[in-house]
């Protein structure tokens, strides 16, 4: 089905409408675009999310209307660009990241579960770039049933992440790419609530070809009020899970300071160097350091606005024997 010995995605296929190499940009789908500009219009955010002086700042999110509101208004576009870029890495700084994406997402029943989604910008990111690709027919059109389970503690941005799919969703059949979606409240901290959100996981996604586990844009949470060790038991739970599923794993974070603690916990953490040594990991948040790459994204509320986008990545590849 692909050419490429090393890269199914190589730098030089990316058509020009998702990254233009000579202005090192990355450009959103037009319909995530559209999409995203009716719903901050409908909310009446669309004046927030234009008002660029308020974006280098932005909020991290919350549980609260407005918290997840004004996260929406002006970070969402930025963590799509965000794992965009990990699919494409059209700067060849990631190793087999993209090519476990284009594989996971080449036809075929596939699970998804993203944690935490908030308004959806990974899985929507992913799902509208191989759209794109597929449209530019650099990827076969085979049918491809996404069985998706998105977990987060904010209802306002999981009603965010519902009116996307729903709106995304006529481009993306027209592409052969059919959602089932199942988008449920959670709490990190509730074992209860971590344990139906896999049970829902496991039952929504049956009987596929691929399973990936997606987690963004998380570090901002877990670096605060010593989250990470609250939250650690209930993470080795979901990357157990993962594993024991035959997933692979894709973390991707922006390139801040507060990554680089949470990656260092990350190391220390005695039940992820059990739950790691269960994958075939290269390389591993354990024994190496994280892949890093950057680029500049297109504004898609105004294209001739330039914003930058920085990642930190770590990924997890399942055991294939």
């Amino acid at each position: 089905m692909f050419s490429k010995p090393n890269r199914f995605l190589m730098p030089s296929d990316l058509p020009k409408h998702l990254f233009d190499p000579s202005q090192e940009t990355l450009f959103l789908s037009s319909n995530l675009g559209e999409s995203y500009r009716q719903i901050l219009e409908e909310i009446g955010y669309l004046t927030l999310a234009l008002d660029k002086g308020k974006r280098q700042d932005g909020p991290i999110g919350g549980t609260s209307k407005t918290a997840a509101s004004e996260h929406f208004a002006l970070r969402f576009d930025g963590s799509c660009a965000r794992v965009q870029l990990a699919a494409l890495d059209p700067n060849d700084h990631l190793g087999e990241t993209s090519n476990i994406i284009i594989q996971t997402f080449a036809g075929g029943r596939v699970g998804i579960m993203d944690l935490p989604c908030g308004a959806g910008a990974a899985t929507i990111a992913l799902l509208t770039t191989i759209a794109e690709l597929r449209q530019a027919a650099i990827l076969p059109r085979v049918p491809l049933d996404i069985f998706f389970v998105g977990g987060d503690n904010s209802q306002t941005a999981l009603d965010y992440a519902n009116q996307l799919f729903q709106k995304l969703q006529p481009s993306l059949n027209e592409q052969a790419i059919f959602l089932h979606l199942k988008l449920e409240q959670w709490d990190l901290f509730c074992p209860n609530s971590t344990t139906k959100l896999i049970h829902t996981w496991t039952e929504h996604a049956l009987d596929c070809r691929e399973n990936i586990l997606v987690v963004a844009n998380f570090s901002g949470f877990l670096h605060s009020q010593n989250n990470f060790k609250k939250a650690e038991e209930r993470l080795g739970e979901i990357f157990r899970w993962a594993a024991y599923r035959n997933s692979n794993v894709i973390w991707i974070e922006p390139q801040m300071k507060k990554t680089t603690t949470m990656w260092e916990s990350l190391k220390k953490s005695k039940s992820f160097k059990t739950i790691i040594s269960i994958f075939q990991t290269n390389p591993s948040p354990v024994n190496s350091e994280t892949l890093q790459t950057k680029a500049q994204f297109a504004n898609p509320l105004e294209l001739d606005i330039r914003n930058p986008v920085h990642l930190s990545l770590v990924k997890l590849e399942r055991n294939k024997q």
